[in-house]
C-alpha cells in the first residue's frame, strides 16, 4: 500500500525497473558496468526485493524473470535499446514463480495519506474486490502480504468471509490459498531478523500443504 515514491523524487521522471534480484548465476554477466548502461538508459536495478525472493528460493520456487518467455521480452527489450547481452544464460525454466504484484499503486511518500484513505468504506470495498480478483487470477497457492497495515486489512476482511473468530492471525487458510501477513521485510524500517526467521518457519511448515 505504499509503493516507491522513486518517480517523485526524481521529479516525475518515470524509472523502469528492469529487474528486482538477480540468481546466483546471473551476477557474473550482470555486473556494475551494465548496470551502469542500463541506468544510462533510464532502467534500474532494485534490491528492495530480495529478501523477499529468497524466502521462496530455498522451496524450488524461481523468480518470474526465470520464465523463458518473460526472458525473450526483456532481450527484446534491451535488443531496442541497443543492448545486445545474454543475462539469463544457464536459467532454468520452471512452472513455479514468485509474483510481486501491488494491492494498489497510490504514490505517496506519507503511508498515513494512504491509510486515510480506507476512512472511505467505498475505496475499501473496491481495494478488497480488487485483491479477491488477483487471488483468482494469479492463482497463487502461497500469497505473502508483505505490509502490516495491508495485513491487517485483509486479515479483518477475510475474518468476516470465513466467519472466524476476530483475534490476531499470522495466517489464514481462504479456498485454495494461504495467506500469510507480515511487516515490511526491507525498506525503512526491515522487519528484525527474529521476526523473519519466525516468518521462514511458517512458510516453510505451509509449503507440503500446497
Amino acid at each position: 500500500l505504499n509503493p516507491s515514491s522513486a518517480d517523485l523524487d526524481n521529479n516525475g521522471t518515470p524509472t523502469d525497473c528492469l529487474i528486482h534480484y538477480i540468481p546466483e548465476q546471473w551476477k557474473k554477466s550482470f555486473d556494475d558496468m551494465l548496470i551502469k548502461k542500463l541506468s544510462n538508459k533510464g532502467l534500474t536495478y532494485d534490491r528492495y526485493f530480495k529478501k523477499p525472493y529468497e524466502l521462496f528460493l530455498n522451496s524450488g520456487y524461481s523468480p518470474i524473470w526465470t520464465n523463458q518467455k518473460y526472458q525473450s521480452s526483456i532481450k527484446s527489450k534491451l535488443a531496442e535499446l541497443g543492448i545486445n547481452i545474454n543475462i539469463f544464460k544457464n536459467c532454468p525454466d520452471s512452472k513455479k514463480y514468485i509474483i510481486f504484484s501491488d494491492l494498489i499503486n497510490y504514490k505517496e511518500k506519507n503511508a498515513n495519506e494512504i491509510q486515510d484513505l480506507f476512512n472511505d468504506n467505498n475505496f475499501k470495498n473496491r481495494v478488497l474486490e480488487y485483491f479477491m480478483l488477483q487471488l483468482k487470477y494469479f492463482n497463487s497457492k502461497i500469497v505473502l502480504i508483505n505490509n502490516a497495515f495491508a495485513s491487517k486489512l485483509v486479515m479483518n476482511h477475510l475474518i468476516e468471509v470465513l466467519n472466524k473468530e476476530r483475534k490476531i492471525y499470522t495466517s489464514l487458510k481462504f479456498q485454495n490459498h494461504f495467506i500469510i501477513f507480515s511487516a515490511l521485510i526491507t525498506g525503512k524500517n526491515p522487519m528484525d531478523n527474529f521476526s523473519l526467521e519466525r516468518l521462514k518457519n511458517e512458510i516453510k511448515v505451509k509449503m507440503p500443504c500446497i
